[in-house]
């Protein structure tokens, strides 16, 4: 019952805060005493309020404005106004070291990388992992996670890609031995 009596109060307090007048008091100064929704004395006028900015009418669906595609295009680029490409001085493998063995079970495990400069993804760089020389995963994020490793020996390396495929910088590669069970 107490559940429903406090139920009732805020949905009453809710349904009439919307329309409720404004009083405001000043003293003479013109300093501001303080506001209300009960006049102070009888006579007194509510203040104006100005309109909300966004009203809302539950009985009219929200108009949905029309899409319209513009009219001017964008100019053309030059190839001498391509962006510069970013000189890459060197991409490495942060977290295995050559000759090492690395335990895999399942052949599953993280490799990082790191660039310098930072890869330029927004030019469309990206980070290419090679197991053997093949190319085994491209990716715009430094960590890779690489998969059905075989155990046994193997070379990896890493290279950034500009936005056609071409190789912009590789590291050296390291000589690694996948450890499974």
């Amino acid at each position: 019952m107490k559940k429903f009596y406090i139920s009732l109060f805020f949905l009453t307090f809710f349904a009439t805060a919307g329309q409720a007048a404004v009083y405001k008091w000043v003293d003479e100064e013109g300093n501001l005493l303080r506001y209300s929704d009960v006049p102070q004395k009888p006579g007194d006028q509510p203040m104006d309020m100005p309109k909300p900015a966004l009203e809302y009418d539950s009985k009219t669906p929200a108009a949905i404005p029309e899409f319209k595609p513009s009219t001017t295009s964008a100019p053309e680029k030059k190839p001498e106004e391509s962006q510069p490409v970013t000189a890459y001085s060197a991409v490495t493998i942060m977290n295995i070291r050559d000759d090492e063995g690395v335990r895999a079970n399942g052949g599953v495990f993280d490799i990082k990388l790191a660039s310098q400069p930072a890869l330029d993804a927004d030019a469309g760089h990206r980070y290419a992992v090679l197991i053997d020389g093949a190319v085994h995963q491209k990716s715009d994020s430094a960590e890779f996670q690489l998969q059905n490793l075989e155990r046994g020996t193997h070379t990896i390396s890493a290279q950034v890609l500009d936005r056609d495929g071409s190789v912009l910088t590789s590291s050296s590669p390291i000589t690694m031995h996948v450890l499974r069970r």
